[in-house]
């Protein structure tokens, strides 16, 4: 092991990639009942297995004759591997795309006894049944054709490595986005919350004649609801077309508490009541804000963001829960 040259540190590292993709593309597609493409990447490479067992041979090396010290430290360098990828993902992606949170014995999630446990097992049918003849496939290729192979893979593992990390950061951005989007509707939601109690208490003719604005408002915050309801249990294919439906119901409702805000300015600020002056100009700079987020295409990130969503349908996300469910739902299909 320690003779082996970069060409054959790459061609082990791609061939056990192409391993652990046959493995998860069956564990997952028979969860699913439906054929997943699995994995970060578009092509039959899942990295974090290639990188376990380069790691697994290195940590093994110097223990490879004894079964027990092959099983632990193979566990121990794999599961370290795990925990700080895991680590650096959500942190790099803002999503996880694995999650041993409800597993027992985890550690933040990304790691568990389990899977701990399965790779020590890995390591030690690797390391005696596995490894040696796959170097001797690889011995039996010339040297020039070695190196051959080794950069032209290489050169597609990079092209494809490069555009699955822009999916995943296209992604990262969408929902961002529609995380600030989502807050500033509650604000404006409970501004408008707060004006509307202000004028239930004034009972000198406001309210009346803000009825209108009030009632457009409020029946279209109940129908968007329910719209959104109906979708997520009919499951209805929205695909593409998905975010130019979603952004055109958050600008319906931005438009109606526009409407609204208009139709209180002239009857409210003639009062001169400081408290609902204030409130109603914040709503109004809500809706302005709310605008300029929804006018920015979203439409190549909605694209990029279901590309990567089907190869890793268990993906899961803390700090951008909200987001990643209403991407996820928008891109169900029946």
């Amino acid at each position: 092991m320690y003779q082996y040259g970069p060409s054959e540190w790459l061609l082990f590292f791609y061939f056990y990639c192409f391993c652990g993709w046959i493995w998860e593309c069956f564990y997952v597609s028979v969860k699913q009942k439906k054929w997943v493409n699995r994995g970060f990447l578009h092509g039959p490479f899942l990295p974090i297995y290639g990188s376990g067992a380069i790691c697994v041979l290195l940590m093994t090396i110097p223990v490879k004759e004894h079964l027990f010290a092959v099983f632990f430290m193979g566990m121990l360098g794999a599961t370290v591997l795990e925990y700080m990828t895991g680590c650096i993902m959500e942190k790099l992606f803002g999503v996880r795309y694995w999650d041993y949170s409800n597993i027992p014995l985890n550690l933040h999630g990304y790691i568990c006894l389990i899977a701990s446990i399965g790779w020590g097992i890995f390591s030690v049918i690797m390391i005696r049944v596995v490894h040696l003849p796959v170097e001797q496939m690889v011995y039996w290729i010339s040297e020039t054709k070695r190196e051959t192979l080794a950069i032209f893979i290489t050169v597609i593992f990079v092209v494809d490595f490069t555009k699955s990390f822009q999916e995943a950061m296209d992604l990262k951005e969408l929902m961002v986005r529609l995380t600030e989007g989502n807050e500033e509707i509650r604000r404006l939601q409970k501004r408008i919350d707060v004006i509307i109690a202000v004028l239930n208490e004034e009972k000198d003719g406001i309210w009346e004649k803000a009825e209108e604005g009030i009632h457009k408002y409020s029946e279209y915050v109940k129908e968007y609801k329910e719209r959104t309801e109906e979708k997520r249990l009919e499951k209805r294919t929205i695909k593409e077309d998905g975010m130019e439906r979603y952004r055109q119901w958050k600008t319906e409702l931005i438009e109606a508490a526009s409407h609204f805000a208009n139709g209180l300015s002239d009857q409210i600020l003639w009062k001169n009541k400081e408290g609902i002056d204030k409130e109603l100009e914040m709503t109004k700079s809500s809706i302005q804000k709310l605008r300029s987020m929804f006018e920015w295409n979203r439409r190549k990130e909605f694209v990029s963001s279901g590309k990567i969503l089907k190869r890793n349908p268990g993906v899961s996300s803390k700090e951008y829960a909200e987001a990643l469910k209403e991407v996820q739902e928008m891109d169900k299909t029946k």
